[in-house]
């Protein structure tokens, strides 16, 4: 008696930053990557003057801790808590925090802050050069293959890579 076939699973492809992002899951706390996130947003949420003068320097759980210039900025940040907490809801769905500690304390000058980067254009890449002719490597995958349509399929493609 044969052994049952198993069933084969097809796996859709992933995109590569779903890869990258469970592996950096796997080695950076989630408040950690949640702060990267309020602080990449933060010109975003309180705009460039109020974004000079302050700072997001931790979170814990709900509680996110901004430091603040000076004294009479953080008597006006009292005022405006909420309307911090609805942008950071709006722009980081989800990762937001619930609540707001605002104290003196050293802020980051803008030039010194970390500038999220865009990376460089990936180099273009010279079209590949095959020869006209298959080489006898390539020949001898050909003939490796059982299936006849599918060599018929891959040998055209190779032709028709050859092409100039």
């Amino acid at each position: 008696m044969s052994a049952p076939k198993r069933r084969r699973r097809a796996y859709a492809p992933q995109q590569i930053s779903a890869a990258i992002w469970t592996v950096v899951r796997q080695h950076v706390a989630v408040d950690t990557i949640r702060l990267m996130h309020v602080q990449d947003a933060w010109a975003n949420i309180a705009g460039r003057q109020l974004a000079a003068r302050t700072w997001p320097t931790a979170i814990s759980g709900d509680l996110l801790v901004i430091h603040v210039h000076d004294s009479q900025w953080l008597h006006e940040l009292t005022y405006m808590r909420q309307d911090l907490l609805q942008r950071l809801d709006v722009l980081l769905p989800g990762a937001a925090p619930k609540l707001l500690k605002l104290r003196l304390g050293e802020v980051l000058p803008v030039a010194q802050r970390p500038v999220p980067e865009s990376p460089p254009p990936p180099p273009k890449l010279a079209p590949p050069q095959f020869s006209p002719e298959p080489d006898a490597g390539t020949r001898a995958a050909l003939d490796a293959v059982s299936d006849p349509e599918l060599k018929q399929i891959l040998a055209g493609a190779r032709v028709m890579l050859g092409r100039p």
